[in-house]
């Protein structure tokens, strides 16, 4: 019998963490989405490098997704009320609403806040692809206003 030199291939990280992923009940998979759902929405600006800051990081480009508290607080940990992570990642989870409330008293009219849909979501998702099969096969800069549908 020949000896195997190295390590099988199915030994992997990745392969490791998804067959983890599996095990768990798929919570890569749950993070993931997420993530992005805080993250790409139609009024949020993809900002250039260039013109890209950390306040326009921390606060322009995310939001407060609005569900049931319950179900925020005791499964999710409140990382639906998002924009404090991103200012302080230190904030505890039982303090990201009182953290959110005097962001929003700060910042009235840069804070995110909407109700998290399905629709508002399966719309959101296909325009994203929509813009990435657009600038994998024009190869039109990724930067888009997407509030304004401009470059």
């Amino acid at each position: 019998m020949a000896k195997t030199v190295g390590r099988p291939a199915d030994s992997s990280w990745a392969t490791r963490l998804e067959r983890r992923s599996h095990e768990r009940g798929r919570p890569t998979q749950i993070i993931g989405w997420t993530v992005y759902v805080h993250h790409v929405s139609a009024d949020i600006r993809w900002w250039p490098r260039r013109e890209w800051t950390q306040f326009k990081g921390q606060m322009e480009s995310t939001t407060i997704l609005r569900i049931s508290r319950l179900a925020n607080r005791l499964w999710l940990h409140n990382i639906f009320i998002h924009v404090p992570h991103h200012v302080d990642t230190r904030i505890r989870f039982d303090q990201l609403p009182n953290a959110a409330a005097a962001i929003v008293a700060a910042y009235p009219h840069t804070v995110r806040s909407s109700r998290l849909s399905i629709a508002s979501y399966l719309l959101v998702t296909a325009a994203t692809l929509i813009s990435l099969v657009e600038v994998a096969t024009r190869g039109v800069p990724a930067v888009w206003d997407k509030a304004e549908g401009t470059r």
